[in-house]
């Protein structure tokens, strides 16, 4: 952590703490040390780790260098502020927007606990990775759930080592080679700006969809009984359907790929099946899934698939 406090109870920045005087943690009062040399950045560390219940991660180099860096470019933020409330310390707060930089793992719950739990008492949590989450052609769910949406697929990252700021967007899913990302620096020396990404301006570049050879894909991953494609089929059939035997819109490419890959060919399915988006959604409802995107609104995202099957089946 980089505020602990001395013995007058003052906050104290860890690059401003004396190195023999006593500090204690903010939040459960005990003894911390001051860490301080040439090969990491000052920051106070506790005596024992499990002596604090708001400790969540070890402080990493790049975690420690990328929050000074957001402190000092994110005006009048502070720094690990402890909310009592939410029994929650994030990085910084800037105003209602809880900022947390993510350079270690983390189980995708805790992650969809942590964010919940912003959410509820009207904190906006803004999430920003290191380097062990940058995007790639495949994504693990726990990179999918550090996402956010605006017309497309965005994730922050900070790279403490260029002092840069940078948004990916998702250009594209090919089913054959997984996710085309592009991306834009945000900042470099100036003031970050806020969490809203249709100030960066993003182009989304067009790309190419073969629809017939993703059906000839499907078609030879049930030929070599692969498991994904052999429980999809499945579905399929137990609603007296067939992969293979969809109308051709179905196979055409969407940007909500991202988040149902090949088995938005279900959900294509089953507006087919209803009559209303009411009933579309109550199908869906009994399927055995889970929302894992804690930054993006489910009922949004269903609901903009819903239109987009209605446009492609007018066509």
């Amino acid at each position: 952590m980089l505020i602990a406090r001395n013995k007058k109870g003052e906050f104290v920045v860890a690059l401003a703490a004396i190195k023999d005087e006593e500090y204690h943690c903010p939040v459960c009062k005990r003894p911390v040390c001051l860490k301080q040399g040439k090969k990491q950045c000052a920051h106070f560390a506790h005596y024992q780790k499990e002596s604090c219940k708001t400790l969540s991660e070890g402080e990493t180099k790049e975690h420690i260098t990328g929050k000074e860096w957001l402190h000092k470019r994110l005006k009048n933020s502070q720094l690990e502020v402890y909310l009592p409330q939410l029994k929650q310390r994030p990085d910084l707060l800037f105003m209602k927007t809880a900022v947390e930089f993510q350079c270690s793992p983390l189980e995708l719950e805790r992650l969809k606990k942590r964010t919940l739990n912003y959410q509820s008492f009207h904190y906006q949590p803004w999430w920003i990775v290191g380097r062990n989450f940058i995007p790639k052609q495949q994504l693990s769910q726990l990179q999918k759930a550090f996402c956010y949406w605006d017309k497309t697929v965005y994730l922050w990252h900070l790279d403490t080592q260029a002092k840069q700021l940078r948004v990916y967007y998702l250009t594209s899913w090919n089913f054959k080679h997984g996710y085309n990302w592009q991306c834009q620096n945000i900042t470099e020396n100036n003031a970050v700006p806020a969490l809203q990404s249709d100030l960066f301006g993003l182009t989304l570049s067009k790309t190419h969809w073969p629809s017939m050879s993703y059906k000839h894909f499907l078609r030879q991953r049930l030929f070599q009984q692969q498991p994904r494609f052999l429980r999809l089929q499945q579905f399929f059939y137990l609603n007296s359907g067939n992969l293979l035997d969809l109308p051709f819109w179905c196979y055409t490419k969407s940007r909500y790929h991202f988040f149902f890959e090949h088995e938005l060919l279900f959900l294509r399915f089953l507006y087919l099946r209803t009559k209303t988006c009411q009933q579309w959604l109550q199908g869906l409802a009994q399927l055995n899934w889970q929302w894992n995107f804690p930054l993006i609104s489910q009922k949004l995202i269903l609901k903009e698939i819903y239109l987009e099957c209605q446009c492609l089946a007018n066509q």
